[in-house]
């Protein structure tokens, strides 16, 4: 948790006024994720989104993000046992990261996945 001398801006804070760690944003690691998704569920845009917003804010260039269909890659989706949509995977850098849903809680999304 960031004292309040190490706060630097009003971006530091979410909508509940808890502070987010500024993890990252200033190493050169390259992050790959890999997002399980059903094109025709209406949470399938919507974890893309907070996906891509989450990643642009705190990684800026230094992540991948390959978005897979359960549907039109099914042997990818058994292969990593997914057993509910959508899935975040960090692949890289380990250790290996899933969370499951829409990805809306920016605290917990850069908590759990940004070192």
């Amino acid at each position: 948790m960031k004292m309040a001398s190490q706060i630097k801006s009003s971006a530091d804070f979410d909508c509940k006024f808890k502070i987010i760690p500024m993890k990252n944003i200033y190493n050169n690691k390259k992050y790959l994720f890999e997002l399980f998704i059903n094109k025709k569920s209406i949470y399938a845009l919507k974890s893309i989104k907070n996906c891509r917003t989450i990643f642009d804010k705190y990684l800026q260039n230094n992540y991948e993000l390959d978005i897979i269909d359960i549907y039109e890659q099914p042997e990818k989706t058994i292969k990593e046992q997914i057993i509910a949509i959508p899935t975040l995977i960090k692949k890289s850098p380990l250790p290996e990261v899933r969370l499951t849903g829409d990805l809306s809680d920016t605290e917990k999304v850069v908590y759990e996945l940004i070192d």
